[in-house]
């Protein structure tokens, strides 16, 4: 199924491995009533996008992992959204590349966000139709969260309460970086705990659920960290 996205719909997925910078951005284009996903993880945007109808991306060039060039020209294997380069670097031989891999615009930083705001409104008058997801990966995860049941390809697994809790918030934010203290408030509440043990608590959890649903080593990790908390990656 094919439709194209109205402005109230339009779906960012900001990527750039500084976190003080994907909240900026995503505060600010929040606000302009866009839906915003964020990841620090290079690697983590590619499966995301196999999955969700991204409208616009935009994208570091500095990155530690996977720099942004080459990102940008995977990115274009996987999606025809436009793409904003965010940089520092104001070299015109790298702008030149950028444009030359597939990037739609190129924007210096420092910036100012009203800056920002043009270029993204521009762009949004460029986005093709887009598919629907595929959220086909749903069948093989069926969560009871009255019974603390999980059903993981038809095998039955027994979860504690507060894995049943942190489990279900991953499953609604399957292929996102989520945060470890979203994950705590989603497990504990409001219970204020010293940050180290609040930490802990969502680290232990989580390698409790890897154990029951990945027992055997080697395997890849459906639940993976990254440097701000996990992504869960289904497929």
């Amino acid at each position: 199924m094919v439709f194209k996205a109205t402005p109230s719909t339009l779906k960012i997925l900001i990527i750039d491995d500084d976190r003080d910078t994907c909240d900026l951005v995503r505060s600010v284009l929040e606000k302009e009533n866009y839906q915003v996903l964020t990841t620090t993880q290079p690697q983590s945007a590619l499966r995301l996008l196999q999955h969700e109808a991204v409208d616009i991306v935009i994208l570091d060039i500095m990155m530690p992992d996977l720099d942004g060039l080459s990102l940008l020209e995977a990115l274009r294997r996987e999606t025809q959204a436009p793409i904003l380069m965010l940089t520092a670097l104001s070299d015109p031989r790298v702008m030149q590349q950028c444009y030359h891999l597939g990037a739609s615009d190129y924007l210096v930083k420092p910036f100012a966000m009203s800056q920002l705001k043009e270029r993204v409104r521009r762009l949004a008058e460029k986005i093709p139709p887009r598919m629907v997801p595929d959220t086909s990966w749903k069948a093989h995860f069926r969560l009871d969260p009255q019974q603390n049941l999980l059903l993981y390809n038809d095998t039955p697994i027994l979860l504690s309460p507060t894995e049943t809790r942190l489990f279900q918030f991953l499953m609604d934010n399957a292929f996102h970086e989520v945060a470890w203290e979203s994950l705590y408030h989603a497990g504990w509440g409001d219970e204020i705990l010293p940050e180290a043990t609040a930490r802990a608590l969502v680290e232990n959890t989580i390698r409790s659920l890897l154990y029951k649903l990945q027992p055997e080593s080697g395997e890849t990790l459906l639940i993976q960290s990254t440097m701000g908390g996990y992504i869960f990656l289904p497929e």
